[in-house]
């Protein structure tokens, strides 16, 4: 990882989180930091992502919302045709 540091944060962490981060650097092979800022910058592309699918998945309620409402339309209209054929006859 090579990001430019632009700020120093204190952070307390229960000893059991502190532990498992610790775990995770020393199986990964990096240090503490490293793994907290990774674990970090995961968190963070993975709220994103979920922005993203819920854009879309309103996106496409949005045109199922539309297309019901047009195939109900269409029932109407063959209804009305339906009527004015009777009448005709």
């Amino acid at each position: 990882m090579t990001t430019k540091l632009d700020a120093h944060v204190s952070l307390r962490l229960p000893r059991k989180l502190l532990e498992r981060f610790q775990k995770m650097a020393d199986e990964e092979g990096r240090s503490l930091n490293a793994q907290m800022l990774s674990a970090l910058e995961h968190f963070i592309e993975t709220l994103d992502e979920m922005d993203r699918e819920r854009a879309e998945a309103e996106k496409i309620l949005k045109a199922a919302q539309r297309l019901r409402a047009a195939e109900e339309r269409i029932a109407q209209l063959e209804s009305h045709v339906t009527e004015l054929q009777r009448k005709k006859a």
